[in-house]
């Protein structure tokens, strides 16, 4: 999912949206900033509560971002920033 964001991205603006547009969406998006920018998840999380109140929801999507994350760190290992 991150890759067809980055896709969608390159291409332009996108649109990310759940039902209410705050859990899984904001999730989402936390995943994405990891995924894309490399930053911590906390700090994912943090930027995409500053910007939309009320995101990630609860405890187990922020466990979801972290376990992301982690599953992310050997393939930056491989494929470092240049």
């Amino acid at each position: 999912m991150v890759k067809v964001m980055a896709f969608a991205l390159s291409e332009g603006k996108a649109a990310v949206h759940c039902h209410a547009g705050l859990g899984r969406t904001g999730l989402f998006i936390a995943c994405y900033l990891v995924y894309s920018l490399r930053c911590r998840p906390n700090d994912a999380v943090r930027y995409v509560r500053l910007k939309r109140h009320g995101s990630i929801q609860s405890q187990a999507q922020i466990v979801c971002i972290q376990k992301f994350a982690q599953f992310l760190l050997p393939l930056f290992v491989v494929y470092p920033v240049e």
